[in-house]
């Protein structure tokens, strides 16, 4: 509760065939009044961003997060800072795709989320 942020995660699909591709879906919704910061990427500077980062996901082709979200870009202390945020929920979609060659079986995927509420 004093993250100001609840999180869900799902997958667009519970099973998927080899060879096809699912997305996994993360989604932050803020307290009134709080908003989230766009997603890292790559080596950019991560300072007030949100990171998204899946950490076992045996051995699946995880892709780069991306949302379609809105973002507001907003000028403080007289122009000298710009601050870009989202406003309400976000969802960020993490592509999965499912080599041809694999197994039939359970693959777990399991991540973490960084991010800052203001």
């Amino acid at each position: 509760p004093i993250g100001h942020v609840a999180w869900t995660v799902k997958l667009s699909e519970q099973v998927v065939a080899p060879g096809k591709s699912i997305q996994l879906l993360v989604t932050g919704t803020p307290d009134k009044d709080y908003h989230l910061f766009p997603i890292a990427a790559g080596e950019e500077e991560v300072k007030q961003k949100t990171l998204i980062t899946v950490t076992q996901s045996g051995t699946l082709d995880v892709g780069v997060p991306k949302t379609e979200s809105a973002v507001t870009t907003e000028s403080l202390a007289g122009g000298a800072l710009t601050v870009t945020y989202h406003t309400g929920a976000v969802t960020w979609t993490v592509p999965i795709q499912i080599a041809a060659d694999k197994a039939e079986g359970v693959y777990p995927i399991s991540g973490l989320v960084g991010y800052q509420a203001c």
